[in-house]
């Protein structure tokens, strides 16, 4: 957790692509406002359903190239019309 609150860019992004990095930590850094933060944490097997929500609106075509998506997201994509040739 004190990892992810570091000053140092580089840090922060490191404790989003470790593999090993909880939930807690990475909601912690879904708030980050850098784009490349945002995507590590989004692609991050440990990424909580909340966290990806969360993060909708900022990755979504990423998102969109994500396997094993939970329901509620991939309704998400349904309801905004993003799947219309299915």
């Amino acid at each position: 957790m004190q990892l992810a609150g570091d000053a140092v860019y580089k840090i922060q992004l490191a404790v989003a692509k470790n593999p090993e990095t909880p939930a807690d930590v990475l909601a912690v850094l879904a708030e980050n406002q850098d784009k490349a933060i945002q995507a590590a944490v989004a692609e991050h097997g440990n990424a909580t359903e909340e966290i990806l929500h969360q993060l909708f609106p900022t990755q979504q075509e990423l998102l969109e190239r994500k396997k094993n998506l939970p329901t509620s997201i991939l309704e998400r994509f349904f309801n905004g019309g993003k799947f219309y040739n299915i």
